[in-house]
């Protein structure tokens, strides 16, 4: 039944990709494709083990770093703008310098960061303007992910007194997903 439900997401994602990437540089889809083909196995993980693996979040960096890169080397020939290209490696490159920081601090981990630098990248190609709607809903979806953990911290430390039980954890990389999907569907209903 996984296999099902996870074919059928998988095709809706790749939609999704397919009809957000119609004016997009050709070279984004790969990415965008992976990423649907990702996004379910990344759900099921974070959520189970709180890891999102590597074999999945290093193809969609790579992916999204092989698109920068070919932008940069040769311009116009795939479509991509080397000033776009540039931008969308600032912006991963800065998304993945800001979250190791987060994550040295504890706070995020390291497969959130290195989908998020990819999300973010492949992002600023299809369409720069849909970053915001990346980073409020995946915000957004991170709180509501945040509160029965909260929830159950505020119990175990009525019981057990202050300092009393683990630091709750979430599962952000559902919640990115959310974010970067919900994205592109905007993007692909606005064009």
């Amino acid at each position: 039944m996984i296999g099902l439900v996870d074919t059928l997401v998988i095709l809706l994602l790749a939609a999704v990709g397919f009809a957000a990437c119609a004016s997009a540089p050709p070279l984004v889809l790969p990415t965008v494709l992976w990423l649907a083909f990702a996004s379910p196995l990344l759900v099921r993980s974070d959520l189970a083990r709180r890891r999102l693996p590597n074999v999945l979040t290093l193809p969609a960096l790579g992916l999204t770093v092989a698109t920068c890169a070919g932008g940069l080397i040769a311009p116009g020939a795939d479509g991509i703008r080397a000033q776009d290209a540039g931008s969308a490696l600032a912006a991963a490159t800065a998304t993945a310098a800001v979250g190791w920081l987060v994550a040295r601090a504890g706070a995020l981990g390291l497969g959130d960061v290195k989908l998020a630098a990819s999300l973010v990248g492949s992002l600023w190609l299809v369409s720069p303007p849909a970053l915001w709607l990346l980073a409020c809903v995946a915000s957004g979806a991170g709180v509501v992910a945040a509160v029965p953990g909260l929830r159950r911290a505020r119990r175990v430390r009525r019981r057990e007194g202050p300092g009393g039980g683990r630091a709750p954890t979430i599962p952000f990389g559902p919640c990115l997903l959310v974010g970067y999907w919900t994205a592109l569907a905007v993007t692909a209903a606005a064009s």
